[in-house]
């Protein structure tokens, strides 16, 4: 993929001022986001968070010109967005929503070629150049063994790597995607978030993707925005948000609560216990985690005063102090069930 000129590069790639987006019917507007101000670069990664209703696909579309705001400025490569023709805007944003139409009957290349539309002309003749571009994309969207089957062959996840790769053979500096990992495995999870981050660092690619996976985000995002129900809207690196306590501000339940040290939710039960541990290390941060899941309170403790102590060792042995004796295990199961039995 080639690497997007940067001679504009303190030019913002996208600029929101006083953005209200919603929908309008029978003349009545219904702002769903209001009074935003958002901007963002080429080389950056951003993901968009929020619950489910609160306007992200919304805002996504109305940024990609599908959908006209209600009020305020959208400016891409600094340019109104409504100054561009449909011709000039493909040549700037691409965009993958959650609902593309796709025609069954149809090859994974021919659709990836799509990408180069608003390159091809009239007649949509693909050059020897056109033909690499699309290659790449293939490449980089990981799905080389796919490019000759049919759409109606493939698993809802597959399909959406397609959308991408036509996004990236689209070759524009600005690219917007709605749920891209909504249909992925972990792995592919992974896979995706490593491409998406490569994209914009190595190819100055500037992206901004929804997603509901916090953890990747905070690994691998250079700007998170979390929108929310208040028609409000918090920016900042991630590390940022975390130590401002906005994740834990912003999901807040009575029966979750933010982690700040491991940046994950995790579900408070009502008959919470506490247990005292010691013990570091891989092994005993995983017989914490297990200790959590089952509704314990995790506290420390002095040497000798520990109900559990996990050894400094490479393989699991974890200690537990019963009423009258001490018993070793070496895996996690057994120690919650020791524990289940001693209740």
């Amino acid at each position: 993929m080639r690497k997007q000129n940067t001679d504009n590069s303190r030019i913002p790639i996208l600029g929101a001022y006083h953005l209200s987006v919603g929908y309008t019917q029978s003349n009545t507007k219904s702002e769903v986001q209001k009074n935003l101000k958002l901007k963002m670069f080429t080389g950056e990664l951003v993901c968009l968070l929020g619950p489910n209703g609160a306007g992200k696909s919304t805002l996504l579309r109305t940024l990609s010109g599908i959908q006209p705001s209600i009020k305020g400025d959208i400016k891409v490569a600094g340019k109104n967005l409504d100054d561009y023709s449909i011709q000039e805007l493909a040549k700037v944003v691409s965009t993958v929503l959650t609902d593309q139409v796709f025609v069954d009957h149809m090859r994974v290349y021919d659709l990836v070629a799509m990408g180069r539309y608003p390159y091809t002309g009239y007649f949509g003749r693909l050059s020897v150049l056109d033909h690499e571009i699309i290659d790449e994309a293939i490449a980089l969207a990981g799905i080389e063994p796919l490019k000759e089957r049919f759409l109606d062959q493939l698993s809802d996840g597959e399909r959406q790597k397609v959308m991408i790769a036509r996004a990236l053979a689209q070759e524009t500096p600005f690219i917007i995607l709605d749920e891209p990992m909504a249909f992925l495995d972990f792995p592919s999870k992974l896979e995706l978030m490593q491409i998406l981050r490569n994209l914009a660092s190595e190819h100055n690619k500037a992206i901004l993707m929804t997603t509901h996976d916090l953890s990747l985000s905070i690994q691998s995002a250079d700007w998170i925005w979390l929108i929310g129900h208040d028609q409000r809207i918090r920016r900042g690196v991630p590390e940022d948000l975390v130590l401002k306590g906005d994740f834990a501000d912003f999901f807040k339940k009575d029966d979750i609560s933010f982690d700040m040290h491991t940046g994950e939710f995790r579900i408070e039960n009502a008959t919470e216990k506490r247990i005292s541990v010691r013990g570091g290390g891989l092994n005993g941060s995983w017989v914490r985690k297990a200790l959590m899941r089952k509704g314990y309170t995790i506290t420390n403790a002095a040497k000798g005063k520990e109900k559990i102590y996990v050894a400094n060792k490479p393989e699991l042995e974890v200690t537990v102090k019963l009423k009258d004796k001490e018993v070793t295990v070496n895996s996690v199961k057994d120690l919650l069930l020791m524990l289940e039995k001693e209740q």
